[in-house]
């Protein structure tokens, strides 16, 4: 079908918006509104306006379903990452913990001192956790080491 030009004004509003969408090709936009229109012999110009506007509120609902699709995996997504994280973390205290079995249970051993600061948790809190592993007496004073015997 050939094309054949027409010169139309709009309102200020709707070029601005037309602007703004590279996307739109206003002419099909045009053609299919009047299309609409001529043919709708029973049809008031308010009915399809009414129409159309359907026809857009719609296109935007699929738009919203889609974009909350995308979040709800992009929100699974950062949740497997985040407990696959945690786990590794776990893995690794676990680790720390079950190598200190020949370790003083003590916060203030210097091996319990460097491995705690690598599994974010205080020395005291490493010393109690290899007590609990290892059955221990936890020695919150380093009471163990024989260089500190009073005279």
């Amino acid at each position: 079908m050939s094309k054949k030009p027409k010169s139309f004004t709009v309102d200020e509003d709707i070029a601005e918006e037309l602007s703004e969408r590279d996307n739109l090709n206003a002419s099909a936009v045009v053609n299919n509104y009047l299309r609409e229109f001529l043919d709708a012999t029973d049809r008031t110009e308010s009915e399809v306006i009414i129409s159309e506007i359907n026809r857009q509120i719609s296109e935007v609902e699929d738009e919203i379903e889609t974009l909350e699709k995308k979040r709800d995996r992009l929100v699974d997504r950062k949740e497997r990452i985040k407990s696959r994280d945690e786990e590794r973390k776990q893995s690794e205290r676990d680790d720390i913990i079950s190598s200190g079995s020949d370790i003083p249970a003590s916060p203030e051993h210097p091996w319990v001192i460097d491995h705690a600061a690598e599994i974010n948790m205080t020395p005291i809190e490493l010393a109690q956790a290899i007590a609990d592993e290892h059955n221990k007496e936890f020695d919150p004073f380093n009471e163990t080491d024989s260089d500190l015997q009073s005279l």
